[in-house]
């Protein structure tokens, strides 16, 4: 039998075709890559072009009626120089451009990929000179002949921004000593923070000197004139913003917010999948399915949110007959109240079940202590992370901004509600005394206690028995506020016995879903019922089958 060399080698370019095309696809450079080099090959040919536009716009313009003014500044300046300046970053940019990258985009390899990137910026670089040389003689014309023009308007504007630095600064100055007597123990911070402030108003005065040296001058230099005016103007932005920056941070200290976690809940949901298929010859692919979710209770959640196991149950079928088996707790299995057979198939005897995702929807509800002002906030729905976070903090602060902080200084570790408005006492004789704001410190009965003055006293009533004790200071400072603080005795808190001595929270949501969880801390139980979960929370493992079967 004779072969036909065209069937045959009609197969064979086109597997060569097909092998070359996949090995170039492989090995090419990225297309963003590609498409980069080229967009920069087209700015170099653009700004060849541009340069020799400006250079030509910049030879045209010693005709003009503006020539005689210009043409001091472009000698002592020379402007000429940086159009030589600029053709020479030109040139070693198209020397780049010509011999590196584009040879690496001919040879089309990836292992030139670094090399590319690395030549494009040092080209970007040397491109970006080039053009502020181009344009250097345009724009200096200009703010030239602007200043000329606009010299009265321009002095007039220095004025305004020399008068307005002196009130901001003085304001401000006004401001932090207002603040240094309010918060004495922020004296050296605050003089540390406007150091600055006297630096920014001598530079304003300084070249206003010499701005207006200029403009009362006979013969005025309008270079020294137009690049003064852009100086100032820029010192006093400097200090308008310098002056609002730290006019906000010192108005901090004045104001308090503490945000309580006045009640929390949880809605938890399992849900289960199976998997059903036959074995016999005719069988299919067989099939899945997702159950409908189950509420469930905490308890039950965690349990499979937990759980390490990925089949739960099986439905098998044989000779002897069928069978349903559980591999969990059969109260487990019970409290998903799921009938092992909805949507059943005969067909597809064989199933099994596993987790397919545990869900918890969560809420809190805040109590807002804003500068001595109480507001209750309704439920607002909040993530898992910030819920399992703060799960044992009810009652308790879990943002504290005290007065005579910054912002930057909010205490964000859970602690009990006001215990931070504390003063750090001064010992006399044994007994804690001292004052701030929110309070002082009394002796009575043998015992000392904080204070809270009258727009203040609200703090008490998330106390029980309504008051700080030194001993309780005293426990909270040894801590060092590092982490959260629940009392010497673990009594604030989710599983703390004092929580549940206020109405508030005795008769809270969370009280009303979790009754064993209180009845336990009213009990002093909560403390170790909440150690050994601290810190827990949903795993989010996402479940599926095992693979087994069809």
């Amino acid at each position: 039998m004779k072969l036909d060399p065209v069937k045959i080698f009609i197969p064979i370019v086109v597997v060569l075709i097909a092998y070359f095309g996949i090995y170039k696809s492989i090995v090419s450079l990225p297309d963003e890559n590609v498409s980069d080099a080229l967009a920069f090959g087209e700015a170099v040919e653009r700004q060849r072009h541009t340069l020799r536009g400006l250079r030509k716009k910049f030879d045209d313009s010693k005709t003009s009626s503006d020539w005689e003014f210009l043409k001091q500044y472009s000698n002592s300046e020379n402007w000429g120089n940086k159009f030589k300046s600029a053709a020479a970053s030109l040139v070693e940019v198209e020397l780049l451009n010509q011999e590196v990258i584009l040879d690496i985009l001919d040879e089309d390899h990836k292992d030139r990929l670094t090399e590319l990137v690395d030549s494009l910026k040092v080209g970007r670089l040397k491109l970006k000179l080039s053009i502020r040389d181009s344009k250097f003689s345009g724009e200096r014309a200009k703010q030239l002949i602007l200043g000329r023009d606009n010299k009265g308007a321009y002095f007039k504007s220095s004025e305004y921004w020399l008068s307005e630095s002196k009130k901001k600064a003085s304001i401000l100055s006004k401001q932090a000593k207002k603040s240094i007597k309010t918060h004495v123990v922020k004296t050296k911070d605050i003089y540390q923070k406007l150091g600055g402030l006297d630096s920014i108003l001598e530079n304003i005065k300084a070249v206003f000197v010499i701005l207006k040296n200029e403009y009362t001058a006979a013969d005025t230099d309008y270079a020294i004139y137009v690049d003064s005016y852009a100086e100032l103007k820029n010192y006093q932005l400097d200090l308008t913003k310098f002056v609002t920056n730290n006019s906000g941070l010192l108005k901090q200290l004045d104001s308090s917010y503490v945000k309580v976690l006045k009640d929390q809940m949880a809605s938890y949901s399992v849900t289960i999948g199976r998997a059903n298929w036959c074995e016999s010859d005719h069988c299919y692919e067989g099939s899945e399915m997702r159950y409908p979710s189950t509420r469930v209770d905490e308890d039950t959640f965690e349990y499979f949110d937990n759980l390490n196991i990925e089949t739960i149950a099986k439905n098998s079928a044989g000779v002897f007959g069928r069978g349903f088996n559980l591999f969990i707790p059969q109260n487990r299995w019970d409290a998903l109240n799921i009938d092992p057979k909805f949507r059943w198939s005969n067909g597809e005897p064989y199933a099994e079940y596993w987790v397919e995702f545990v869900t918890a929807k969560t809420w809190h509800k805040y109590t807002v202590l804003t500068n001595g002002e109480v507001r209750e906030h309704d439920w607002v729905s909040v993530s898992n992370e910030i819920y399992w976070k703060h799960e044992e903090h009810l009652g308790m602060a879990i943002l504290t901004k005290p007065l005579g902080a910054y912002d930057s200084e909010t205490i964000t570790d859970a602690e009990p509600v006001g215990m931070a408005a504390i003063a750090t006492p001064t010992m006399k004789d044994g007994i804690p005394t001292g004052s701030n704001h929110y309070g002082e410190w009394r002796h009575s009965g043998g015992s000392s206690y904080w204070h809270y003055y009258g727009m203040y006293r609200f703090f008490g009533d998330f106390v029980t028995p309504g008051r700080y004790r030194y001993n309780d200071w005293s426990g909270y400072s040894a801590k060092g506020r590092k982490g959260a603080y629940y009392g010497q005795n673990d009594e604030y808190g989710t599983w703390g016995y004092s929580t549940y001595e206020h109405d508030k929270y005795k008769s809270s949501e969370y009280s009303r879903r979790n009754p064993k969880t209180v009845a336990e801390a009213k009990t002093g139980k909560g403390s170790d019922v909440g150690g050994s979960i601290r810190g827990a929370g949903p795993s989010g493992r996402g479940k599926g089958p095992s693979g087994s079967g069809k």
